[in-house]
């Protein structure tokens, strides 16, 4: 359960015992990323914000699409943000720079989300080779498929 008391947000997490954790309004407005506070903005603002509008685009878009850097991204939460609105307003955002490796890309999916582990593993590197028998390993196109359907 969740609930709003004078000295911050009181979470009961389910558990046995239960656990209560208590985030002060203070830290909560510090840390607060979206959107970003002031530290004297009132925290009821929030309910009365709006989200930023959404950008339809066309064929110009490719004159000037949304795009970051990669090690703007990777070292500065501001531009972290920035690549998260881009992406909630205009649908995506390319990322300039990023090194050609699998940890590099691995680094950056990672910067926004974690990555799921399934009994294949984690991050999947691929690489095109017919010696696995399988059309997922070669760089054939596949057909309309449903993928993890076993979760």
């Amino acid at each position: 359960s969740i609930e709003a008391k004078p000295e911050g947000l009181e979470i009961t997490w389910p558990a046995t015992p239960p656990h209560v954790s208590t985030y002060p309004w203070s830290w909560l407005r510090q840390n607060s990323y979206d959107p970003p506070l002031e530290p004297d903005t009132p925290v009821t603002s929030l309910s009365t914000s709006d989200p930023p509008a959404k950008i339809l685009w066309g064929a110009r878009i490719q004159e000037s699409p949304p795009t970051v850097g990669y090690d703007d991204v990777m070292q500065d939460d501001m531009a972290l943000l920035k690549w998260l609105k881009r992406i909630d307003q205009f649908g995506f955002c390319f990322i300039e720079g990023v090194p050609p490796t699998p940890e590099a890309t691995e680094g950056l999916c990672r910067r926004i989300a974690f990555i799921r582990e399934t009994q294949y593993g984690g991050f999947w590197d691929f690489t095109s080779d017919l010696k696995h028998g399988d059309t997922a390993y070669t760089n054939l196109a596949l057909k309309a498929h449903t993928d993890g359907t076993y979760f």
